[in-house]
């Protein structure tokens, strides 16, 4: 009797035995499970962290890209107002140099039409290299090609100006020097008309006579009112009183020659 209730004793704790090892065996297992299931979330987790430092470091340099471009947009937008501007600017210039070119070109035409012709000048207003000068325009090429422009047109123009005025001068010296040949011929004329008259008084008694002292009445009446005449070549004007001089003094050396033979010579000047 004993001996049963040991045996059924020890059947009891073989089974708790064996059910304490398979709760062990399935907790372990569980356990397993769940080391497993932990090492695979740390591996999860760590790639997700690799994935988000990743995504930082793209988000910076889209972030720093943004940045750049903004800035690139600011810049392009600076560059375009200061091009619009740096085109308003030229504009307004050239329509400046436009209307003092104008005003040159009609102060030329009143001086050229005016009695005072000596004073006829050309001055360039310097205005045009201090125009961008003051407002600072140092970019872009459209302002460097128009001040180019300008400096060599103010620099052909005062040259033609100095040129035109070594010119006037010389014309004024021409005139003067036209004048006096007119007044030495004039003088020759009066002489030879006197000579002429003065023979005629002697020869009163010829039928000729009349007829010659006539003449050289009316070449007096032509060689008396000299008026000014326009303006020719300096050389032209050399020329007539060089071929006209040798008829003026074959005339004093002859008088006896017809004085319609004179007559072209005097009317030439």
């Amino acid at each position: 009797m004993l001996l049963n209730e040991q045996a059924q004793q020890l059947q009891e704790l073989n089974y708790r035995l064996e059910l304490h090892s398979s709760e062990e065996a399935d907790k372990n297992q569980t356990l397993g499970e769940a080391v497993k299931s932990l090492s695979e979330a740390k591996m999860e987790l760590r790639r997700k962290d690799q994935s988000l430092r990743q995504l930082n470091r793209h988000l910076t340099q889209l972030e720093q890209d943004k940045r750049r471009l903004e800035e690139n947009i600011r810049d392009a937008e600076s560059a375009l107002r200061m091009a619009a501007k740096d085109k308003e600017c030229v504009a307004n210039h050239m329509r400046t140099i436009e209307n003092m070119l104008h005003k040159v070109r009609d102060q030329i035409s009143l001086s050229r039409t005016a009695a005072t012709r000596n004073d006829f000048t050309l001055q360039l207003p310097k205005l045009h290299l201090e125009t961008f000068a003051m407002e600072g325009l140092q970019g872009g090429p459209e302002v460097v090609a128009c001040q180019a422009m300008i400096k060599s047109f103010m620099d052909v123009y005062q040259l033609a100006s100095a040129r035109i005025s070594t010119l006037e001068k010389e014309m004024t010296s021409h005139r003067s020097h036209i004048a006096t040949l007119k007044s030495e011929l004039h003088t020759a004329c009066l002489r030879e008309n006197e000579s002429l008259q003065s023979m005629g008084s002697r020869d009163h008694s010829n039928l000729s006579v009349p007829s010659r002292a006539a003449a050289p009445m009316d070449t007096v009446g032509d060689l008396l009112p000299l008026q000014a005449e326009l303006d020719t070549t300096y050389t032209f004007l050399k020329e007539t009183f060089v071929n006209t001089a040798p008829h003026s003094l074959s005339s004093q050396s002859s008088p006896g020659v017809p004085t319609n033979a004179k007559r072209p010579s005097q009317i030439g000047l």
